[in-house]
Formats: C-alpha cells, structure tokens, sequence
C-alpha cells in the first residue's frame, strides 16, 4: 500500500468521470457526509477494482482548483478523523496527506479497499457470537440503529466484513 506519486494523482485529478475519484472544493455543509460515502465506497470496492480511490478537497467537480484554498492541519486532522469518527464501520485503511499538483496545494484522502480473504477452514461456530453482538457491534454502530436494525446474525457478520457474504458465510 504505497501512495501514489504525483503523475498518479495528477492522472486521476484531470480524469472526470471515474468511480475511484470524488472531488470537493472544501469540508464545509454537507462535505464531511459526502467525504465519508466516498469513503466507504471506495473501501467496499463495488466495482471491483481492487485499487485505491482518492478523494480531493480543494478542488471543484469540473477538476479546477479552488482559488484561495489552504490545506490547514485542522483540515488534515478532521479528514484523518473520519477514520475513527464512528461513523464508517470497519475503519477503512486510508491516507491524509497534502500534496501539491501543478503548483495547487490539495488535501488528498487515498482509500484503500478492504483486504477480505476468506478463512475455508473456520466455521461460524468458530466465531464468538456473544462478544460481536456485546462487544463489537456496540463499538461500531449507534445504540439505536442497532435497536432499529432486523438484519440477522449472518448479515451483521457480512456487513462488518467478518464473513464474506450473505450469501458466502465464511469467515475472513
């Protein structure tokens, strides 16, 4: 998981219409919401990739870079705050960084997808059912969207990526 250089980053900057890039000229309104579906997205990997989507702050959806812009460490630190915030389960593996591109500095959030390797010889049984349901998913998930939530013991696992899939219960 190394990051990528600046050809990189200039490449997926310049290219508008890519599923593995999101642009936002700051991390102000309804940004942070929108960073961190980005996140997840690029974490989940639903197009199959199996590469890193990048996440631009500084610059607007067309790719020019918003004129004024500061990369300040208060914004770096909110953007590696999204990580832990509670509100994207399991934490992602991502990177914040300031990077400068063609003389425009930017706050660059490299994501990388989830590395799910499924276990063959582990059974369900195997997994502890009461720690996940006391434990983890408490750590992870609002007390009320767990109240909410009707998804069975298999979805929660899957969804949390502790097995592979609804469909493929088996343990990573």
């Amino acid at each position: 998981m190394k990051p990528f250089s600046d050809v990189e980053l200039a490449a997926l900057l310049a290219e508008l219409e890519s599923d593995r890039v999101e642009r936002k000229p700051s991390l102000k309104g309804d940004a942070p919401s929108t960073v961190r579906e980005a996140v997840c997205a690029f974490a989940n990997d639903l197009p199959g990739h199996g590469a890193p989507g990048v996440v631009f702050i500084g610059v607007c959806d067309d790719g020019t870079p918003l004129a004024g812009f500061e990369v300040t460490d208060e914004l770096l630190r909110q953007l590696a705050d999204l990580k832990t915030d509670g509100h994207i389960a399991p934490p992602p593996t991502l990177l914040v960084e300031k990077r400068r591109l063609a003389g425009t500095d930017f706050a660059v959030i490299t994501v990388w997808p989830y590395d799910i390797q499924p276990v063959r010889e582990a059974t369900l049984d195997e997994l502890d059912r009461l720690r996940f349901e006391q434990e983890y998913l408490p750590a992870l998930v609002a007390r009320d969207v767990l109240v909410a939530n009707d998804r069975s013991i298999t979805q929660k696992l899957a969804v949390t990526k502790l097995v592979v899939g609804d469909a493929e219960p088996v343990p990573t």
